[in-house]
């Protein structure tokens, strides 16, 4: 049996017995509920991620890191292709033709960004949905 409500399901199954004996009494058995709240933080901060929507369909703003962490993952890719600070600091900055440019701020951004991209090579999805990135 379902039951439509507000545009929600329930759906109810007869395990024993038959409806037509009369009015029933149901039991629910719910199990893995101790997991499954990890599970769903682990999916709202996904979804937080990604910019897409929430419970009730409700907009949940894009993740700020977003963007610097793709830049983390293309300069982790860059490094296993065997990149200088150099070469990633020029696909930081591609204006910048003195290296490492007045105060050192594009060196010190590459930098940055090679330390954030071995901490999510070293702490992987986890880092990311536990914030720890």
């Amino acid at each position: 049996m379902a039951i439509a409500i507000a545009g929600r399901h329930l759906r109810l199954d007869v395990t024993e017995g038959t409806l037509f004996d009369g009015p029933i009494l149901p039991h629910f058995h719910l199990s893995g509920m101790a997991e499954l709240s990890p599970k769903l933080d682990a999916l709202h901060a996904l979804l937080r991620l990604a910019g897409s929507v929430g419970p009730a369909h409700a907009p949940i703003a894009p993740d700020r890191r977003l963007e610097r962490l793709v830049q983390a993952l293309r300069v982790r890719d860059a490094l296993a292709d065997g990149a200088s600070l150099r070469e990633i600091g020029k696909v930081i900055q591609p204006v910048c033709d003195d290296w490492p440019g007045d105060g050192e701020y594009v060196k010190s951004r590459a930098r940055r960004l090679v330390a954030l991209a071995r901490k999510l090579e070293r702490l992987g999805p986890k880092g990311v949905l536990t914030r720890m990135v």
